[in-house]
């Protein structure tokens, strides 16, 4: 039995050992988290960031240069290099940039590795030919860059993307976002007229109030529609707004009216937010560059994407001509391989040099003196947009295939001259050149598969005069296989 107060005294000691197990283990836990902060990921991605955030996502830039590296070691044409940036190095940090902001600093190193890889793959150095500013590269076809993404760009429209997700319950927005979010008119309840963005054909998307008028602040659309909400109401409208605010509102798709007011973007067709959608329009905005028509065709024709590239390069003004690199190599010997007699630009090389003049001539009738093209951009204008005295509405892409492969003809020739693999005479060359086109053109005319068409019964008719039919059909089956002939 024990003496009286001891008891509470073994309740108080018990009581002071738990707090002090408590205090441990929390410090415990305390220690432990500290631990896994140094090094805990998520997919790949930091779970915590230091202050540092270039230290914290260097393995991005690394794992982009051990990519490139190992591709140095390969024999790639511009087309294979153009393809390999755009699928896997500008690709594959796509969870990291739609997840966490990286540093300019950062940024302008990642394009420093893919722009190295570009002009020079084979070359440790930084210093290499660059004909060309890499944000002009990184430009859509259509305004004559190769659609290449700039990390920092690229890095803002994947974080635009989060903020689209939660558009619909945010007042404010990106300045991205604004550029082409408006609000789809439904019941109207819940759209402010002067304060949200609800008229597509209109800057800024809002309406624009007469000279005199006082704004009233809580007017809703649905103010603004008659009692059924089945139509405008013509009398508020003309009070309330200037005649180019009405044609507006009055040209906004009709509406169901138990449809509810919603977020839409009107860069998309669908309007739905897209990165791509969002990136060309923060591309058209800060470059203030218009679309190029020509830039734009030579990606919408069916050639091959070689020849694209080609043509690219020639109206870009990137084709490593004499003209071009004497401003880098003084000593350069400037006159053409072919005749000797003038500078190698890209004009006197496939258009003006006795050889290209022949060759024009030979293959296609074209009679170079006809067209006197200024620049590259003038020289694939000819071919991408030929006109009607050259060649039938029917023929076109025969037309601009055939431009095509004459200015690649030119081109592998001149390099076989500069760089001492022989030199073929013109009428080698057209026969190389009959070989290639019979290869080409068989690809551009052979009809799509499955493409939906109704081709009819097919019915037999009797040969002409002179001519001798073969009717075959064969049967191919697990254990055998039959072919009949009927002549």
């Amino acid at each position: 039995m024990l003496a009286p107060g001891v008891s509470s005294t073994i309740d108080d000691n018990q009581e002071q050992i738990n707090s002090m197990i408590k205090m441990k283990l929390l410090e415990m836990d305390r220690v432990k988290a500290l631990d896994y902060s140094k090094g805990v990921r998520y997919l790949g991605v930091p779970l915590f960031l230091s202050r540092n955030k270039s230290k914290d996502f260097a393995f991005v830039k690394e794992k982009l240069e051990a990519r490139t590296n190992g591709w140095k070691s390969k024999s790639l044409s511009w087309m294979g290099r153009a393809t390999l940036i755009k699928s896997v190095a500008q690709a594959s940090p796509v969870y990291t940039m739609s997840t966490c902001k990286l540093s300019k600093k950062l940024c302008n190193e990642l394009d420093g590795v893919v722009r190295r890889f570009w002009w020079s793959p084979k070359k440790l150095s930084n210093k290499c030919y660059t004909p060309m500013a890499w944000k002009d590269l990184c430009l859509p076809f259509e305004q004559g860059g190769l659609g290449f993404r700039s990390y920092e760009s690229f890095n803002e429209t994947m974080i635009a993307k989060l903020a689209w997700w939660v558009l619909s319950g945010i007042e404010g927005a990106k300045s991205l976002l604004a550029r082409g979010a408006c609000k789809l008119v439904g019941s109207g309840d819940s759209i402010l007229v002067w304060n949200k963005p609800w008229i597509p054909r209109l800057p800024d998307f809002k309406p624009v109030p007469k000279a005199s008028l006082d704004i009233i602040p809580c007017l809703t659309v649905a103010q603004l529609m008659n009692e059924a909400k089945s139509q405008w109401n013509q009398n508020m409208l003309s009070s309330l707004f200037d005649q180019d605010t009405i044609l507006a509102i009055q040209n906004i798709p009709r509406w169901r009216v138990n449809q509810q007011d919603r977020w839409i973007w009107l860069k998309t067709y669908t309007g739905e937010f897209s990165v791509k959608s969002a990136f060309r329009e923060a591309c058209q905005v800060d470059q203030g560059i218009e679309v190029n028509a020509v830039m734009k065709k030579i990606w919408q024709t069916q050639l091959h994407q070689r020849l694209k590239m080609l043509l690219w390069r020639i109206a870009a003004g990137v084709l490593p001509t004499s003209d071009s690199l004497i401003r880098f190599l003084p000593n350069l010997e400037i006159s053409c391989p072919f005749c000797n007699v003038c500078g190698e630009s890209v004009i006197h090389l496939f258009w003006e040099c006795s050889l290209a003049r022949a060759i024009w001539f030979g293959l296609s009738g074209i009679c170079t003196d006809h067209f006197q093209p200024a620049c590259g951009v003038d020289l694939v204008e000819v071919i991408v947009f030929p006109c009607v005295d050259l060649v039938d509405a029917l023929d076109v892409d025969s037309f601009i295939l055939k431009g095509a492969l004459i200015l690649d003809l030119l081109w592998k020739a001149k390099n076989n001259k500069v760089h001492g693999e022989g030199f073929l005479e013109a009428g080698k060359l057209m026969l190389d050149f009959g070989r290639i086109w019979r290869e080409h053109s068989a690809i551009l005319k052979t009809p799509s598969i499955n493409n939906g068409a109704d081709h009819g019964t097919v019915k037999w008719e009797h040969p002409h005069d002179g001519v001798f039919k073969i009717n075959c059909d064969a049967a191919v089956g697990h254990h055998f296989s039959s072919i009949a002939t009927v002549a």
